[in-house]
């Protein structure tokens, strides 16, 4: 939801470097144990595909990136919830606290929480909905 210069260096780096130095799609299955077979490859076709110019131009144009000034808007009497990586996995996305925010952090979810655990996505969803049902 945030990050700092720094870490948008790092990552500015870490994505161009992956462009470069393509890895094969066995890498990724030893790095992501619960990806798919297909993830693998489409993730080592999709950095074939990126070019660096790509990866520096969304880095660049999001500065400052962050996302919770979102939060900020949003009225407090809409109920959000905010689905989020294990932080011992992915720093990426710390979650402040909101009052109107609810957090999910899912115990062992990278980035991709959509692959990695689709039924928590589900669940939360309904879990959302049933919460909003009104006879």
């Amino acid at each position: 939801m945030q990050q700092s210069s720094e870490q948008l260096d790092f990552l500015d780096d870490m994505f161009t470097d992956s462009c470069i130095n393509i890895k094969p799609a066995a890498a990724y299955a030893a790095e992501h144990p619960l990806w798919t077979r297909e993830d693998n490859f489409y993730r080592e076709l999709g950095t074939r595909l990126c070019s660096v110019d790509a990866v520096h131009g969304m880095l660049r144009q999001n500065r400052p990136w962050n996302f919770f000034d979102c939060f900020d808007v949003v009225p407090e009497k809409w109920n959000v919830t905010v689905i989020a990586a294990d932080p011992a996995v992915d720093t990426a996305c710390p979650i402040e606290p909101y009052p109107h925010i609810r957090a999910v952090i899912v115990p062992g979810a990278g980035h991709w929480i959509q692959y990695e655990f689709p039924e928590v996505i589900v669940e939360e969803a309904l879990k959302r909905v049933a919460e909003l049902d009104v006879d």
